[in-house]
């Protein structure tokens, strides 16, 4: 696994745990300590993960995939090239 799949996969844990967390906490503070919970500023946290879940897994490709990627197709080939002074 390269560098940029190990990011993903640690940003996806991180808002599973944390989305988990957010929702384990609020059922615990409603149910045991009778703690009144805003719906809206809930819902909107709840509307903030899914967003990020979404943008997470559909983003574009980064400028270091677009690179890999031609290296790939041909290593030989500069990244850059640059064009002669006589015409």
């Amino acid at each position: 696994m390269n560098i940029h799949g190990l990011g993903m996969v640690w940003g996806f844990i991180g808002t599973i745990y944390g989305s988990w967390i957010h929702i384990t906490s609020l059922l615990i503070g409603r149910l045991s300590f009778h703690y009144d919970i805003d719906s809206n500023r809930t819902n909107w946290h709840l509307a903030e993960i899914f967003t990020f879940f979404i943008i997470l897994n559909m983003r574009p490709k980064t400028m270091f995939e677009v690179l890999d990627e031609q290296e790939k197709i041909d290593p030989e080939q500069p990244a850059v090239e640059t064009s002669s002074g006589s015409r």
